[in-house]
Parts: C-alpha cells; sequence; structure tokens
C-alpha cells in the first residue's frame, strides 16, 4: 500500500484498488461527503467487494458529484440572478440620479434666466 499525492494525502491505496479500480479510487478520493476515515475504510474493503456493491457504491458516488454539479449550476444562476437585479437596481439608482441632477440644474438655470430678466427690467 502506498501513501498518494496531495489529491488522496491521508489515504491508504492498495496497488489492487489502483490497477483495478481506478475511477472508483479517484471518485471515493474526491468524494465531499466522506472525511478521511471513511475513504481509506472504502479504499481497503474494495477488493473486498462482489462487483454488485462495486456498481452500487460507483452508483452512489456518480448520483453525488452529480447532485453537488446540479447544486453548483443552481447557485451560479441564482448568483447570475441576484447579480441582474443588482445591477439593475443600480441602473435605477443611476437614472434616478441622473433625473434629479438635471432637474436641479433646469432649476438653477431657470433661477438663473429670472435673474438676468429682473436685471434687464432694472435697466
Amino acid at each position: 500500500m502506498t501513501q498518494a499525492d496531495d489529491k488522496t494525502k491521508g489515504l491508504i491505496i492498495s496497488e489492487d484498488a489502483r490497477l483495478l479500480h481506478p475511477d472508483l479510487v479517484n471518485m471515493i478520493s474526491k468524494s465531499v461527503s466522506m472525511d478521511t476515515d471513511e475513504k481509506n475504510y472504502w479504499l481497503s474493503v474494495l477488493s473486498m467487494m462482489s462487483d454488485e456493491q462495486i456498481g452500487e457504491l460507483t452508483s452512489i458516488l456518480e448520483d453525488e458529484a452529480k447532485k453537488l454539479n446540479e447544486i453548483g449550476h443552481q447557485y451560479e444562476e441564482k448568483l447570475t440572478e441576484e447579480e441582474q437585479k443588482r445591477l439593475m437596481e443600480e441602473r435605477e439608482e443611476r437614472k434616478k440620479q441622473r433625473i434629479q441632477e438635471e432637474a436641479q440644474h433646469k432649476a438653477e438655470s431657470e433661477e438663473q434666466m429670472e435673474d438676468l430678466l429682473d436685471q434687464l427690467e432694472n435697466l
């Protein structure tokens, strides 16, 4: 048995498991639902498991990866929706601010025109 690289740090993987079930060993090592002890347990019993049991474990780990992937996509979509909402709110706020600035500028211009008219009348 060998101690592997960072991807499988802390895992004890037999050469038989590596050679006979490399994909399953990879799925076990990447599983986020198992801690190191649980991963080592499954890796140690892998050579004693029947083909049916190996198929079931593979199916479980594939389902886990699929569901985590779906959750990740849903989170990204939600984040994207929230980001879009935030951007729309920012646009609306800038639009309101621009309208207020234009109204203020117009009011100032009108006031200046009235002052000029008053000055002309007083001439």
